[in-house]
């Protein structure tokens, strides 16, 4: 019999030469041999997550908790398995079970973080890391992570008090720029707030949506589907979601009725990286999140396809098109309109990269479709200097346009709040 050191090592060389399948049947075989061993339970968890098998690993998490109370990764691990699996109470449960019996361990205020930030509950993941920088202030994931969602919650009068206390501290140099990137965010995002409250765009977003909703993000970047998920108006995961794509596309797309959009023949799997590029749209990540040649993707998608033909089937849809764009196109948007049905309507936002921080323009395009045009500054922030985008806005890690940005996300709280008044 085998010691269970002998089973751990072999199962990580086997993990770490890419042998997944082979790791997973060493460790079971520990497992087998030296039940519940804390060592290989946590290996399995690695094991079962290297091929995206997220309810195995969430078995031995379990395992884990119940054979080893004190050890954070059980539930550390269970609630990320679960987080994955769109089990978000049941993962909250798991991490604040974890936190009671590990009162504040920084692994599990991060985890906790994370578990409310996918949840959609930001103000609960801003406590917990708040916590972290009380309990670990050596720390720095705690202060990224409560700037991150006081700029999503735009509490940018907490922002810059936090950026400017945490400034006054005896602070590592190479946290300088993101403080100073915090507190000139946390001064534009007050600034488009109060330009948005003196504006009667509100009033006109309110005409225009009629008490839709619902939004399908759609535009040629991440943004849309971030931006949705921010507003609180992320209701269903769509086919378009985190995709580069064009009207164009989307309208060849829905008048084949998405029968080419995942036919194995056509896509161009990046495995191991999840990412898939799709021969006739020309593009190498059309995909850049998923892969729909590959399980769990494929499927994910195909129900995301059924979502997305229930809901624009249905005539009083209460449906708002989103649409990102880095120039103006609204040409490709109105002949969107054209397959869409009768009640449809586009609301398109427009970043335009050019160094400032102007009052967005609105143009009325018609009674379904209004276009916000923004004049971004995509040159004084921290992830703009680094040249990783060429527009103005966050990709989820870094605001690029905090004005824009702000402005952007209030436009959608606005329809938002409007329209669950309206349908009370």
């Amino acid at each position: 019999m085998g010691s269970w050191r002998s089973f751990a090592s072999k199962s990580e060389a086997l993990l770490k030469s890419n042998n997944i399948a082979k790791a997973q049947k060493k460790v079971r075989a520990g497992l087998e041999k030296h039940p519940n061993q804390a060592n290989l339970l946590c290996i399995a968890i690695q094991a079962f997550r290297a091929s995206d098998k997220r309810q195995e690993s969430l078995e031995f998490a379990e395992l884990l908790i119940t054979h080893h109370p004190t050890n954070w990764e059980g539930y550390g691990r269970s609630a990320q398995d679960l987080v994955a699996l769109k089990r978000f109470e049941e993962a909250q449960q798991h991490i604040q079970a974890g936190l009671k019996k590990l009162p504040n361990h920084p692994t599990l205020l991060n985890i906790a973080n994370a578990v409310f930030l996918a949840s959609g509950n930001r103000e609960k993941a801003l406590e917990y890391a708040k916590l972290l920088i009380t309990h670990h202030p050596g720390i720095w994931d705690g202060y990224e992570h409560t700037a991150k969602d006081l700029i999503a919650l735009k509490q940018f009068e907490d922002l810059e008090r936090f950026g400017e206390w945490l400034k006054a501290k005896p602070i590592k140099e190479t946290f300088l720029e993101s403080i100073n990137d915090w507190i000139f965010t946390a001064n534009l995002g007050q600034r488009a707030l109060k330009d948005l409250d003196e504006s009667c765009l509100p009033r006109k977003l309110q005409e225009f949506s009629e008490g839709r909703e619902i939004f399908i993000p759609i535009g040629d970047c991440c943004l849309g589907a971030q931006f949705i998920s921010d507003s609180g108006g992320r209701k269903f995961a769509l086919p378009f979601d985190w995709l580069f794509i064009e009207p164009k596309q989307i309208k060849r797309i829905i008048k084949d009725d998405f029968q080419n959009f995942i036919n194995p023949e056509n896509l161009q799997s990046q495995y191991p990286r999840r990412q898939c590029g799709h021969t006739l749209y020309g593009n190498t990540n059309f995909f850049n999140h998923h892969d729909p040649s590959r399980e769990p993707d494929r499927s994910a998608f195909l129900r995301r396809i059924e979502r997305f033909k229930k809901l624009v089937s249905t005539f009083n849809s209460d449906i708002v098109y989103f649409n990102v764009r880095l120039e103006e196109r609204h040409r490709d948007l109105v002949d969107l309109l054209d397959v869409l049905p009768s009640r449809s309507k586009i609301l398109s936002f427009v970043f335009l990269g050019n160094g400032s921080h102007e009052k967005p323009t609105i143009n009325d395009l018609g009674q379904d479709l209004l276009q916000i045009v923004f004049q971004c500054d995509n040159k004084n922030t921290k992830f703009a200097k680094k040249d990783l985008h060429p527009s103005g806005y966050t990709d989820g890690s870094f605001i690029h346009c905090p004005y824009s940005s702000a402005y952007a996300g209030s436009i959608l709280n606005h329809i938002l709040s409007h329209s669950q008044r309206h349908h009370r």
